[in-house]
């Protein structure tokens, strides 16, 4: 039986690193879209080569953890409104409920709290292509733990891209240009909900999601 869980959470997140400040005058709408599927020749942790996937967390700071974000390089965190409820399939819980011989539960749940790479992306991708893979009337993603320590408050969520821009709207984005493991960000700069870039402190709705104030 496969366990499904109702999202509701108001906002999902997304991570990606850049190269300085003067290259996100460039950026556009296209550069926080998916990956096109020829451009992707590696497993993801629920996507195999060729095929595209969009992932979020449901915390902001999660997702500097999910990219193992080492404070040398900017990073831009986008934001992405939920606009209607939906279910997900919950794989590690399902694999675990069901006790099923053929799912190595707790393989597969170590597999997501580790560091992603090329041989555990297979194995998570493999899982989902054998056991979860569902009609979208019934489930709309995947859900699976975070990077690290579990925590019943984090998860992350994988979408196609057509669902996941069915059902979710970008909001806008951070863009944290310096930080430090002790916690210090510094966020001068966002994109609004057009993806141009402007100072900050002139969106609050932004700092509200972000908690920045």
């Amino acid at each position: 039986m496969l366990l499904k869980k109702r999202i509701q959470q108001a906002y999902f997140f997304r991570t990606r690193r850049f190269d300085c400040l003067e290259n996100l005058q460039k950026w556009n709408q296209t550069d926080f879209d998916s990956r096109k599927a020829y451009k992707i020749h590696n497993y993801g942790r629920l996507n195999k080569p060729y095929e595209e996937m969009m992932y979020f967390c449901n915390k902001p700071e999660q997702t500097l953890e999910e990219i193992d974000y080492e404070y040398k390089t900017p990073v831009v965190i986008s934001a992405y409104k939920v606009k209607q409820n939906f279910s997900c399939v919950d794989i590690v819980v399902s694999s675990e409920e069901n006790n099923d011989d053929r799912i190595p539960w707790l393989k597969l749940r170590g597999a997501f709290s580790r560091r992603e790479t090329p041989e555990l992306n297979k194995f998570t991708t493999k899982i989902r292509e054998q056991f979860y893979t569902v009609p979208i009337d019934n489930a709309q993603g995947w859900v699976y733990p975070t990077v690290g320590k579990r925590s019943k408050d984090k998860f992350n969520l994988a979408m196609y891209p057509g669902v996941a821009k069915h059902l979710l709207e970008f909001q806008g984005a951070i863009v944290i240009s310096k930080a430090n493991p002790n916690g210090m960000k510094k966020i001068e700069f966002c994109f609004d909900r057009d993806y141009r870039l402007d100072y900050i402190k002139g969106y609050p709705e932004l700092q509200k999601i972000f908690n920045l104030d």
